[in-house]
């Protein structure tokens, strides 16, 4: 999920307007997926994604320990309930062995497969 990423962007450069706004779309985009699913998460979770997802701009305004508080908790439920997949290409490998690749562009293009003979 991008919002999450922001989200932790965000709280890495000490940006708490924009974690609380990153985080409640998170939280928005986890209730809607959610929603489609048979799986549940307790109580607390869900009502802490729906407390993030309905808070105004200026939830927490004036208690910034508190409104990064929430954030990280809100985080840490979106993350817990939607991990990060692994960048795979194919069904069971990266294509860099587990080695994280720099940026080339023009390099997210499919790799052509050798031809069957």
């Amino acid at each position: 999920m991008a919002a999450a990423e922001i989200t932790g962007f965000a709280l890495e450069r000490n940006l708490p307007h924009m974690a609380l706004g990153a985080v409640r779309e998170a939280a928005r985009s986890a209730l809607l997926a959610l929603a489609a699913t048979p799986h549940r998460p307790s109580g607390a979770d869900l009502g802490l994604l729906r407390e993030v997802a309905a808070a105004p701009p200026q939830h927490l305004a004036g208690r910034p320990a508190e409104r990064k508080a929430m954030v990280r908790a809100a985080l840490s439920v979106v993350e817990r309930l939607f991990p990060r997949p692994q960048a795979t290409v194919g069904p069971d490998r990266p294509w860099s062995g587990g080695v994280e690749q720099p940026f080339q562009p023009g390099a997210d293009r499919a790799r052509p497969r050798p031809r069957a003979a």
